[in-house]
């Protein structure tokens, strides 16, 4: 049997999330029991935790969007010409 590479899975374990987004297993097992969003791409099996890869990947880049924005406003905020 032929092993599928991970960029292909449907679910991925905590570990290989881990590995695959360059995230610590600690930060994604507090996102899928503690985010409110986790619903979304979390699939619980038995005490296996594991996560839908696609729509994890959508979070993760919506995550970062968001992000991002705060940090655009906050230096605007910021360097504001008073006055």
């Amino acid at each position: 049997m032929d092993k599928c590479r991970i960029s292909e899975k449907f679910l991925l374990t905590i570990k290989e999330a881990a590995a695959y987004f360059n995230v610590g297993e600690k930060r994604l097992r507090f996102l899928a029991t503690n985010d409110e969003e986790a619903k979304g791409y979390v699939y619980m099996n038995g005490d296996r935790t594991l996560l839908i890869r696609e729509k994890f990947e959508e979070y993760f880049i919506n995550a970062a969007a968001e992000n991002r924005n705060k940090d655009k406003r906050k230096e605007s905020k910021l360097y504001a010409p008073e006055g």
